[in-house]
C-alpha cells in the first residue's frame, strides 16, 4: 500500500470520488479491475444516474457477450457449470429483465448440445 500511495504522489493524483463496487468473488482482478474503472469514468463523466444506466447496459452487454462466446466456442461445454449458472440466472431473473435472454441462450445451448 505504501509503494501505491507514493505512486499516487509521484504522479500528483487527485482524488475525484469513490464509487462502491460489490466484491468479486473469484480470482478475476483483472476483469474486475476494469469494470470498476469503467464504471468510475461512467459516473465521472455522465453523471450519477447516466453512468450508472450507462454502467449497467454495458456489464449486461458483456454477461450476454461472454455466454454466446462460451456457446460458440466451447469443444467440450462443462454441464456442471451450465446448470449453476442456470440456477443463479433463473434466482436473479425477476429482478434482473436482462437475464432473460441469457436464460435464452443458454438453454438452447444445453438442448442444441444434449445438455438440457
Amino acid at each position: 500500500m505504501d509503494t501505491f500511495n507514493q505512486m499516487i504522489k509521484d504522479l500528483k493524483l487527485n482524488f475525484i470520488r469513490g464509487q462502491h463496487l460489490k466484491p468479486q468473488k473469484v480470482g478475476n482482478c483483472t476483469w474486475a479491475n476494469t469494470k470498476a474503472a469503467f464504471a468510475v469514468l461512467c459516473h465521472y463523466f455522465f453523471g450519477h444516474k447516466n453512468g450508472r444506466e450507462l454502467y449497467k447496459e454495458f456489464t449486461e452487454y458483456t454477461r450476454k457477450r461472454c455466454l454466446y462466446d462460451y456457446c460458440q466456442k466451447s469443444n467440450s461445454p462443462d454441464k456442471t457449470f451450465l446448470e449453476e449458472l442456470l440456477k443463479k440466472i433463473e434466482k436473479k431473473i425477476k429482478t434482473k429483465e436482462g437475464l432473460k435472454i441469457s436464460k435464452t441462450v443458454l438453454v438452447e445451448f444445453m438442448r442444441k448440445t444434449g445438455l438440457g
